[in-house]
This record gives structure tokens, sequence and C-alpha cells, in this order.
């Protein structure tokens, strides 16, 4: 299984995130972590395209982070596999979590917050998609 891309930006008090398909790694999951923890982060708009392997113990370490500042979060995919991870999550104490459709990415980001300019924040998360694309020279199949 190839090892997952991790992309992140801020965007005011909002952190958008990208993962592509595969392993996702500690080290970039650590740094994702520490971006997290170190900017005053309200929101977390969490995209991924494809199948991502997150362990446990992965898991265990995003769900700390992101309970303990009771951040509110939307997850945007289209793998249910995905979606069963974000559950068994909410299982381990993160809240105030919910899941979308790609093709409802711009109501992924009026969930976090409705007063946000949601075309740069879907902007800034098909910058991610594209870039992943252009270095895997594949091509997302999804609702745009």
């Amino acid at each position: 299984m190839p090892i997952s891309q991790l992309q992140w930006k801020t965007l005011d008090d909002m952190l958008i995130g990208f993962i592509s398909p595969g392993q996702l790694p500690d080290e970039g999951l650590d740094l994702l972590c520490q971006e997290l923890q170190a900017k005053p982060v309200k929101t977390y708009l969490s995209t991924s395209y494809g199948v991502v392997d997150v362990n446990s113990m992965q898991r265990k370490k995003v769900v700390d982070v992101l309970t303990g500042r009771g951040t509110k979060i939307a997850v945007v995919t289209d793998e249910r596999l995905v979606r069963g991870i974000v559950t068994a999550a909410s299982w381990l104490g993160l809240r105030n979590v919910k899941t979308f459709a790609w093709a409802d990415v711009t109501e992924a980001v009026g969930f976090l917050e409705p007063r946000f300019d949601v075309a740069r924040a879907v902007g800034i998360v098909m910058q991610m998609l594209e870039s992943w694309e252009r270095s895997a020279g594949k091509k997302a199949k999804i609702a745009r």
C-alpha cells in the first residue's frame, strides 16, 4: 500500500486538510497534530480521497488532540471505510463531527462555519486535491 500524502493549510481559525490514499505516515500525522495544537483552530475540514489506512494509535492521537480543544470537524470522503473510522473515533470521544460526500464539500464548510467564505475554503481543498492528482499522475473520480 502506498504512503498517504498529507497537506493542510490554516484559513483564519479553520484548518483545511487533505489526505491521499494509502497508509497514513506517523511523521506526517505528528506534524498535523502539532499544527492543530499550536494554532487557534476552532474548526477542521478534513478531506480524503480513496482509502486511508489509519491504525488505532493514530486514531487515538487525533481524537486526543481534537477532543481537548472542542474542535468542530467535517470529514469529506466518498469511502465507507473512512466514514467507519470517523464513527470509531466518535466512540473514542470525538464529538461535534459529521461526514460528507465530496459532492457536498460546500455543505461541509457551511456545517463548520455558516458565515465563512465557503468558496475560498472549497478552492483550497480543490487545490490540494489537484496537487495530489499531479504528483500521483491520477485523476480523482469525484463530482466537481
